[in-house]
């Protein structure tokens, strides 16, 4: 999943696409926290989230990183960056 992806699970009456996503978790402890937050509701889970979906939004809202966060097979490594740079 891309940071772009991700907004889809902050939205807070999407539930169902939670719900969905939950089934292929395996750690506990982050299928409790999403089943925790699948219980609120949608004003419930913004209050519990809202600096989050805040500074989230501040950061999707920013063409650049939107379009550089949001590649799913784009791989930029250490050296591949020193090499190019010099």
């Amino acid at each position: 999943m891309t940071l772009l992806e991700s907004e889809l699970l902050i939205d807070r009456t999407n539930k169902r696409l939670r719900y969905e996503m939950m089934r292929t978790l395996s750690k506990r402890s982050v299928i409790e926290d999403w089943a925790y937050a699948n219980g609120l509701t949608p004003r419930d889970f913004d209050a519990q989230i809202s600096s989050t979906i805040n500074r989230f939004h501040s950061f999707m809202h920013n063409e650049r990183l939107r379009l550089m966060f949001g590649q799913s097979n784009a791989r930029l490594t250490s050296a591949r960056r020193l090499k190019k740079d010099q």
